[in-house]
Order: structure tokens, then sequence, then C-alpha cells
């Protein structure tokens, strides 16, 4: 859990802030721990890299901080993996590499994969096993390691060593190195040995100590630098703080280089209580740190020497045993890593003041605050009257006469006048009003410096709660019981007060507008508006109301006007009130109010509110909607506890702020308190794929990040690197290609995507601080999904080539059923015509000579009538095949010899032709179409007519059956036979021809002059 820090210079500190070259300093920490996720409470180093993170050596190992999460590095299995070991010292050489220190065992760790790589340690003689190391860089580039008491290496990059390089900076082990210490002006390195203080002049590469002439004076006298010297270190104003145990005891000496002598500066460093050791110095904006064991310590200008400026007993206070190490980061925050966690400390000048007043009872809070015209601030407690503050310019100061001269004369034993609710200034009479318990007033004139103790009737002995003076001069009283009392601006001297309403219930706030209204705001009847001319109410609104038009609560303890229309109101939550229709928006948690219970409202000169919770105080941006909580990382303290819950404020002449409550405030100027610069380019920190990271550094170096197609849900996560503003901003962001719009970042500053359809993206991110300011650029990362293959492009052509050739395909088939069926129909109408038309026209020409002839020759007419019969029979025989040649049923070779063997039984057997009709079995289910079966039954037909016709055979085999996957039809008969060369050729054999090349079959006849005939067509199958 984030703890905070408030670390104060003490009231003295505080309340007399030192003028001329004082540093006047508050310093206010952030601690992270175990429970913020790091890795270990024993925390021994911290760098920054230059893209902002934070790296944090553990004794638990590496991590990263982005400001809102702890990375480890653990997770890589290679063999180059990062040791598991306890890492203590981080930093980075000339060309930015990473280096990592693990006790004895240094070597570079690269962010972009992850991996470790390991420099060895060549000496000529042995180190002790137990010898400790310090790395550091010089400003020349050279990488220095220190090995205690053995001497100084220098990394050597083109064999990957570190090795004694006289050339550089050699150190012989009889001297006992303990440190070393580049002197950035002369480059020379001051080296801190057991044989005390000594120089190596980097000019002519020889050490110099106390022993050589010459060797300065100042030091020669010094005999604690003649041995055991463990540090040195040269400020900015050239001042020498070096630390020796010369006598057992740690010491610690100041040389101040430009008086020549050495001062008395070190008070503070060798006064502290118990065992303790310095073991480093560290500057950070003029603020000059030392630390070590059991020891942190700053130097202060006005003191002459270090102090401690914490409170380890305080709940709120920096608890060690050990300082290890303390580092500025480039916002001049300090980070320091210590055996109790990780602290960031947030330094304060002028842009804030806290305070703390001193209770003589429990119920001795602060119950409101004014500014006088003379220069005065006052706080006014419930039990202890008054603390005054003298201002000027940006010091604060007590001014106890103050508060002397008001009390002066005041009525022996009557303690209600200490117990002060409120004052105010009387502008036109310069007289001080204190509003008191049991009805006291205070009435004080600045002029005279003379107070009149008053207790009027008109108040009955009860508490007075507020006063408010009105835009005529008249104030307003209002009780704990409820009453609101009136003091006319002409009855000022003779303190002439009227009663003029009672609202039964405590008055908790009066408030005057600008158009001269008064405010009342009550404990539990809500909020009225009263005319300061006549005393009516002319408004009334409370919770009760219709939604839209109520309070969020009933007691109210503050109010103030925005515009002509709108008033802030405190109820609880915030409300906004439009008194031009009455309508009350209420703000709360949903909204983004931080925390309830809002106390206190003041409108800095921006027109922004500013707003006491239960959490600490925040803004709200009317115009944009937005709020911002300021806390510790700002320079604002969190509220804790009761001690400093701040409940009242006021707005000074400067415009700065005054919050207080409890026995703490706060004065703060808002201008510098504010975001008023840019925030700085959002880091994209992490990318995570099925929410494995990914190393995020070396994605950001490419030009397009590429993932595969089942790739596709990914987690971003992104920050500014603002460790003092990071989490009061507000991150939108957006995938070009996924999103239309900005989405805005709610709750963990991340984006998520899942199952991203294949395309090119650019994720862009960006934020924007309270005051509307977006960040200096918006930070993008350009990603494509690559397709699967069958989302390329290639892909979708072939598919669209294979969906179109089979489109083209089924229009072609199509087609061609339809030709096929055109052939059929032309070839039946030709068929019907060749057939059926010359037989009808024979038929009609024999009719018409047998009816010429039925008279005068009978026998005649018979011939015709009988030739018309045969006509008829043909035409009936043609008109049967083609019917049968277009029938489907008949596409099986088993109908066509069934056709085939009953036309052979119609021609031959009447001929008393003794045949044989013989059918291989594997033909039986084979099929041919419509065509090749009509022009194979057609040559069968030509072919047995022909034989009935003119081979006089008394036999004849007829043979159907498959050969070489070819169907084979064979027909013999023992006829006379006749020369095919010698024959002329008919129609019939011409059909025959004709017919068997449209089949592409081959058509044989073999016959010889007595010896019969064979007619063979071979037709292939595919």
């Amino acid at each position: 859990m984030l703890r905070t820090f408030v670390l104060r210079l003490s009231l003295i500190i505080c309340l007399f802030p030192y003028t001329g070259n004082s540093l006047a300093v508050e310093i206010l920490f952030s601690r992270y721990s175990v429970s913020d996720g790091l890795a270990s409470n024993f925390v021994n180093c911290v760098w920054q890299d230059p893209r902002g993170l934070i790296w944090v050596g553990t004794d638990n190992g590496l991590q990263r901080f982005d400001g809102s999460k702890f990375t480890s590095f653990y997770q890589n299995s290679n063999q180059q993996k990062l040791p598991a070991l306890a890492v203590h010292q981080i930093l980075r050489d000339a060309r930015s590499t990473m280096w990592i220190r693990m006790g004895s065992r240094i070597g570079t760790f690269n962010t972009f994969n992850y991996t470790f790589k390991e420099v060895k340690v060549v000496s000529q003689k042995p180190i002790p096993p137990r010898a400790e190391y310090y790395l550091r860089r010089d400003f020349k580039g050279n990488l220095l390691l220190t090995v205690l008491k053995v001497g100084i290496f220098t990394y050597n990059e083109s064999k990957r060593i570190f090795e004694e390089n006289k050339n550089v900076l050699y150190v012989p082990a009889d001297l006992g190195i303990n440190h070393a210490f580049e002197d950035r002006t002369t480059g020379n390195y001051w080296l801190s040995t057991d044989k005390g203080l000594a120089l190596y002049n980097f000019k002519d590469k020889k050490i110099y100590n106390h022993t050589n002439p010459g060797w300065n004076k100042a030091f020669s006298k010094q005999p604690g630098l003649y041995k055991n010297v463990t540090h040195l270190h040269i400020d900015k104003q050239r001042r020498y703080w070096i630390v020796s145990w010369a006598g057992g005891t740690p010491k610690t000496y100041c040389y101040d280089e430009q008086k020549g002598r050495f001062t008395t500066d070190t008070a503070g460093l060798n006064s502290d209580n118990g065992y303790f050791e310095i073991r480093d110095f560290k500057e950070s904006q003029n603020i000059l740190w030392a630390y070590g064991l059991h020891f942190l310590k700053i130097f202060g200008q006005h003191e002459k020497g270090f102090y401690t400026f914490y409170n380890d007993k305080s709940t709120y206070g920096i608890k060690f045993n050990s300082i290890n190490h303390i580092f500025e980061d480039r916002e001049k925050n300090v980070w320091i890593a210590s055996d109790n966690g990780l602290y960031a400390a947030k330094v304060i000048f002028d842009e804030a003041k806290h305070g703390i007043i001193k209770k003589w009872h429990n119920e001795d809070a602060i119950t409101s605050v004014l500014q006088t015209s003379d220069s005065h601030l006052l706080l006014s407690t419930s039990g202890r009257d008054i603390e005054p503050l003298k201002t000027s310019g940006r010091d604060i100061m007590p001014a106890p006469a103050y508060r002397d001269v008001i009390y002066k004369n005041q009525p022996k034993g009557d303690k209600a006048f200490h117990m002060v609710c409120d004052m105010q200034e009387h502008t036109q009479s310069k007289t001080l009003w204190l509003t008191c318990h049991n009805g006291r007033l205070i009435k004080h004139n600045l002029v005279s410096r003379t107070s009149q103790f008053l207790n009027p009737a008109a108040f009955n002995n009860k508490n007075v709660r507020q006063v408010a003076e009105d835009k005529s001069g008249n104030l307003w009283f209002g009780t704990q019981s409820g009453g609101l009392i009136r003091l006319a601006a002409a009855d000022i001297g003779t303190n002439k007060f009227q009663g003029v309403l009672n609202f039964k219930v405590g008055i908790s706030k009066l408030y005057v507008d600008k158009q001269n209204r008064l405010w009342v705001a009550t404990e539990g009847k809500g909020l009225y508006e009263v005319s300061t001319k006549d005393y009516k109410v002319k408004k009334a609104l409370t919770a009760d109301k219709a939604p839209g038009y109520s309070l969020s609560d009933n007691s109210i303890k503050d109010i103030i006007q925005y515009n002509d229309s709108i008033f802030y109101v405190a109820a609880g939550n915030l409300d906004i009130l439009n008194i031009k229709n009455g309508k009350v928006e209420q703000l709360t948690l949903y909204d983004g109010l931080p925390f309830t219970s809002v106390s206190s409202l003041q409108l800095d000169s921006s027109g922004d509110l500013w707003l006491s919770t239960i959490g600490g105080l925040c803004t709200y941006d009317f115009k944009r909607r937005f709020f911002r909580l300021y806390d510790q990382k700002d320079g604002l303290i969190t509220t804790t506890s009761a001690d400093n819950l701040l409940q009242t404020s006021a707005r000074l002449q400067d415009n700065q702020l005054l919050f207080a409550g409890g026995n703490n405030y706060v004065l703060f100027d808002p201008d510098q308190i504010k975001d008023k610069k840019r925030p700085d380019k959002v880091t994209i920190t992490d990318f995570k794929l099925f929410n494995n990271n990914l190393p995020v550094d070396s994605i950001l170096k490419l030009d397009k990040f590429t993932l595969n197609s089942n790739q596709n849900s990914i987690t971003i996560e992104f920050a500014t690197l603002n460790y003092n503003r990071r989490n009061k901003l507000k991150y939108y962001y957006k995938l070009e290609g996924a999103d239309n719009n900005w989405v805005e970042s709610d709750g963990p500053i991340a984006a998520n995507y899942a199952y991203l359809p294949p395309g090119d993206y650019t994720f862009q991110v960006k934020s924007v601080n309270s005051q509307g300011l977006e960040s200096m650029e918006v930070t993008s990362l350009p990603i494509r999904i690559k397709p699967a293959f069958w989302q390329t492009w290639w892909f979708l052509l072939l598919v669209s080539s294979a969906i179109a050739g089979i489109i083209y395909f089924g229009y072609r088939l199509r087609l061609n059923q339809l030709m096929e069926v055109q052939k059929i129909r032309e070839r039946v109408a030709r068929d019907l015509h060749d057939d059926m038309g010359s037989t009808l026209s024979t038929i009609n020409i024999l009719s018409e000579m047998a009816k010429v002839k039925v008279k005068s020759d009978t026998v005649s007419a018979g011939d015709y009538i009988s030739k018309i019969s045969d006509n008829s029979i043909r035409m009936m025989e043609a008109m049967d095949d083609i019917v049968w040649s277009i029938k489907p049923s008949n596409d099986s070779i088993q109908k066509i010899t069934a056709r085939m063997r009953e036309f052979a039984a119609g021609i031959l057997e009447p001929k008393n032709i003794d045949y044989s009709f013989v059918l291989d079995e594997k033909v039986k289910e084979l099929t041919l179409d419509m065509e090749a079966r009509r022009d194979l039954f057609l040559i069968f037909k030509e072919a047995i007519n022909n034989l009935a016709k003119y081979s006089g055979a008394s036999t004849a085999d007829i043979q159907f059956y498959q050969k070489d996957n070819k169907l084979i039809l064979q027909i013999e008969d023992n006829g006379k036979g006749f020369d095919p060369n010698q024959a002329e050729q008919g129609n019939g054999l011409l059909n025959m021809k004709k017919r068997s090349d449209r089949l592409k079959a081959k058509f044989t006849i073999k016959s010889e002059m007595g010896l019969g005939t064979e007619i063979c067509l071979e037709l292939p199958l595919t």
C-alpha cells in the first residue's frame, strides 16, 4: 500500500522560513513496498533509462517501474537470461547500454530481448572472494570498476573485460583503495584509501598524497586524512566533504576550496547517536544529502551544517536502517533506496507551505481563517482562541503579540472568548469581529488596537457559528440554534443587533454573493436564499425536492458563486446549483469526484474550484467537467486523519489559497501547483499478446510490428512517465483501422483488443491534464496483422477464379445441354423430314395413282395400294426408331441389344437364316448416350438388312463384347460375299461409314467372293 510521508522541518522552520540563501524547504515522500508490487523492501539502487522508466535493484532481483506497476524480468528461459541474484547497481555507459552489478557479477542487460551478457574481471592478482565492488562511469566516458582493497579496473570494449589500464587510472593494491571521485573541473581522481587521501593526476598518470612535496598544506595539517579515508565528495560550491575512520569512528571534514581552508560546516555529520556510517553524498536542486547506515541528513545554509529533517517515529515518517542509494530523476524527484522500501521525494520550495499549530486540548481544531488588511493571517480555534501569523511576501512568521493585543483586557474567567468559531473584518470601520461560544463576540478596532468583549442579548447565549458582511456593510451572524442576526452598518458603533429569522437548526455557513444575496447553509434543513433588504426567505433548497432539483443532503458545509447563475454547494457531494432554472446537478464518485464529504470551497484566480474532501484537496473545472486530485506528489499533503482534515479556507489578497483543519494548515499558490505544462509524450510500457509480455523496447524499434493471423488479441499498456502527475492525467487511445473515435482509458491504463481481423493498424495514445493541455505529441505504434493463407489476395483470387470457372463450366455445360437438345430437335426434324417426308410424299403419289387406276385398272391399283402399305410400315418403323432412340431408359446396352435381337429376328427368321446373338456379360452395364445409341443401332440395322437382302447366307453370327476398353460389334455370315473394292458404294455403306465416324469408331468390312462377309465396329469407351 502506498504510504505518504510529510517531512516538515519542525514548527520553527515552518513558521520561521529563512531568507537569503536559505532553502526553507519541505520534503514530501511517497513510499513503495512489496504491497505495491516491489520485489523486496530491501532496495539497493535506482536508475532511470532514456525513455524515463525507473529501474530498481533489490535483494530479490531487477524490476522496472512505470509509475503504476513494477515489472520483473525472470520469465526468460534462454541461456542468456538474467541471473536470479540481488541487484546492487544499475547504470549506463556512454553508448546508453544498461549495466548491472550483482555482487561480483557484472554485465550488460539488453532491454530489447531481456538477455544478460556477463563481463569478466581480469586481475593479475587474485581477488578475495568477499571483496566489495563498485561500478561507475567517469565524465570521460570510461567505465570504472573499483574492487575495494584491490584496485580500479577499466572496461576494455574490444575484449569485453575489465582490466587494469595505466593509461586511464591505475591504483596500486598496497594503497587499499576504498573510493574514487573524479573532479570534473580538473579531470583528476581523488582516491580514498587505507593510506589516506590521494590524488591521481590524469595528465602525468601519477599519484600524490601527504608524503609528496607540494601537497595541499591544509590537507597536510589534518592527520585524520593520513589513513583510513573512505569517501570524498566535491559539491557544486567546491567544498570537499571527506569521511575518515582514522580514529576508529567516522569523522567528516569540509574543505572550502574558495576559502582555502577547512570549515566548521560539518556540524551534524560528526554528532549523531549510536553507530552510523556515511557512505555517499548526493546533490539535488541545490540540496546536499548525506546518507548511509543509520544516517540521512541534508545540509542547511542557515544552520551551516547538516540536520535531521524527518521524524522516524511518525506514522508517516521515513523508517530505515540503511540508505543504500539516492538518485535524482529528470523531473528532479529524489528516489531513495532503503532497506525499508523505495521512497520518492518531492522537494517543495515556495509553491506551498504546510504548518502546524500546537494543541492545548484535544478539541483545539482550526475553525476559520482570515487575512486582515494589516497583512496578518488569523487561524481561529475551538479551544485556544486564535493563532496569528505575519505574512511578508512568501514568508510566514508567528505573531503572538498580535493575539495579545486583541485579548488585552479580556474578562477574567470567561473561557467562551477563547472558543472562536468565525472571524470577519468589517471593511468600513476597520473592526475585526470574532464570533465565540455562548453568544460572545470580540470586536477589535484595527486602528486604535482596542477590543470590546460583548455578550449581546440578541444571541441568547448561543454559540455564534458564522459572520459575514454584505455589500452594504451590514454584518450578519448565524448561531448554533439557527438564529440569524443582523447588525446594520449604521449601528456598527452602537452594537445594536437585530434578530431577523430563526431556522431552528444550526447555521453552518453564511455567504453573500455578487448580487448581495445572503445564502444561509444549515446543518439539517438545506440551503436558503435570504434578501438582505427585507430579510425574507426567497428560496429554499433541500434534499427532498424532485429529482434534478434536490440537493445531495440537507447538511450543507459551504457555498460559493461561480457566475451569475451557477453556484457550487458542499452537500456531502459537490452539487452544482443553477438559480435561473432551479436545477441541481449532483456530482458524486460516479462522476469523478475523488472523495466524498466535501467541506470547504474556494475559487482561484482562473475560476477553477478547489474543494477539500476527506481525502485531501482537489480541483474541478466546470467547462471541462474534470476533477483533479492533489497529493504529496504535487506538494500538498493528503488528508490522513482528523489532525489534517481541511474544513475551512480563504483566498488571500495575492490569490494564494489557505486551507486549514485539525491543527494543520497549508498555504499555496494555485498557479504553481496546477498543471501549467503540457504533459510529456505518452510511453508504451508493455505489449501483451494473449496476456504474455513481449519485449516492448524491441517492438518500438520496428517500423511496423507484424503479427500472424492467429496473434490477434493484444493488450497495450502506456503511461506518461511523469511520476508526480502520472495518475492525475486522462488518457485517450485509438486504434486506427478499428476505432472511429478516441477512447478514454477508464480504470487500468491499457487498451485491449481481442480477435482483430487481418489488416494494417496504427495504435495512437495521448494524455490530457487538468487544464485541458494535451501531451506534446501523439504516440503511435504501427501494427500489421497478417492474413491467413485463405485470407490472402492470391488465395481469394484463386477461389474467385475457381468459382468463376465453375460458374463458366456450369454455363458451358448448360449451353452444351441446350445445344445437344437443339441438335436432337434438328436431327429429329431432319429424320422426320427425310424419312417421314419422303415416305409420305411417295404414299401421296401412289394414292393419287391408285385413285386414277382404281376403276380402269384394278390390278395396277392393287399394286399401288400394296406399295402404300409397305411405305406405311417403313414409316412406322422409322418413327419407332426415332422414338426409341430419344427415350432415356433405352441408354443401357441391354436395351440396345434387346432391340437389336428383336430386329434381327424379324428380318432373318423370315429369310430362314439361322443366326446366333452372343452378348458379353461385361457390356451389360454399359450405357451410351442417345446419339451413340441411335448411330450404333442404325449401323446394326443397315448391316442386318444388307445381310438379309444380298448375302444369300444360311447362317449368321452376331457378337457384342468388350476388349481393350472398346465395345466391339461383330457380324459374320456364310453368304456369297463380295469384293469390297469392286462393290458400288451405295447409301447404306456410306451411311454406315458416316455414322461410325460420328462415333469415332473403327468400321471395317471383310469379304471375299464365296467366303461370306464380316463386318466389325470398334467403339472406344472413353
